[in-house]
């Protein structure tokens, strides 16, 4: 776990030695905000691996604009 420690705006812990970070960042700059909205919604539609598809269900629907719109604004980073 301490070595999560130092990417803790990016993470939440979940459980005991278990982490999860917000989805939305599309564009993976670190920040989720309108970029990243405006890329979910002009792929609306697309299917398979696309980083527009935040809910990783392989196609990029409302569900994927809910996700990034309900994490605006939070900082995520991969280790």
């Amino acid at each position: 776990a301490a070595a999560y420690m130092q990417f803790a705006d990016g993470q939440k812990q979940l459980g005991t030695g278990v982490y999860g970070m917000a989805a939305g960042d599309a564009n993976a700059n670190g920040i989720i905000n309108a970029v990243d909205r405006v890329m979910v919604r002009n792929a609306s539609g697309a299917t398979g691996y696309r980083t527009e598809d935040v809910s990783l269900d392989g196609i990029v629907n409302a569900v994927d604009r809910v996700i990034t719109r309900n994490n605006s604004f939070l900082v995520t980073q991969v280790p």
